[in-house]
């Protein structure tokens, strides 16, 4: 039988030449904790902050809590802006989703097309973690938690 090997595991056998990156192989995972405090004036359209990534920073997910259930009609859209100003992919993580349960849910990254931040891919600038809200109001009261998991050495 035919055997295989991953990009990494070639490196790491040495048969190439070439060094891994230690993101790649033995990276750390890092955390962002943030709580956001649900309240009226955060209507449909609105973004929030949740954290801030450094250049090359790989983004593996969210965890996202909330003490109260957004309802059936809000939808959060999960994405980056750089921080100067430039880029805005406001559903570059995750497309927009109603949020109906008050456990932690895992939003993952998927890989790109060609646009976004794909599982795996390295932030191209430091970057805002955002989320933008569409269909309905935020509820009046509660707490939103997110954790951003990132990896960067």
């Amino acid at each position: 039988m035919a055997e295989f090997k991953g990009v990494n595991s070639t490196i790491v056998d040495g048969t190439t030449g070439v060094r891994v990156q230690v993101a790649d192989v033995g990276g750390r995972v890092r955390v962002f904790h943030e709580e956001i405090t649900m309240k009226t004036g955060i209507v449909t359209g609105s973004t929030i902050q949740f954290a801030t990534l450094p250049k090359g920073a790989r983004i593996i997910g969210l965890l996202v809590t909330a003490s109260a259930t957004a309802g059936a009609a809000l939808t959060l859209a999960w994405g980056t802006r750089a921080t100067d100003g430039g880029t805005l992919d406001p559903d570059a993580i995750a497309a927009a989703a109603t949020h109906t349960v008050t456990v932690p849910t895992w939003i993952g990254t998927s890989a790109t097309t060609g646009a976004g931040v794909g599982f795996g891919e390295k932030l191209s600038a430091e970057s805002y973690i955002i989320a933008t809200t569409a269909e309905a109001d935020m509820p009046a009261a509660g707490k939103l938690i997110v954790d951003t998991f990132y990896q960067l050495d």
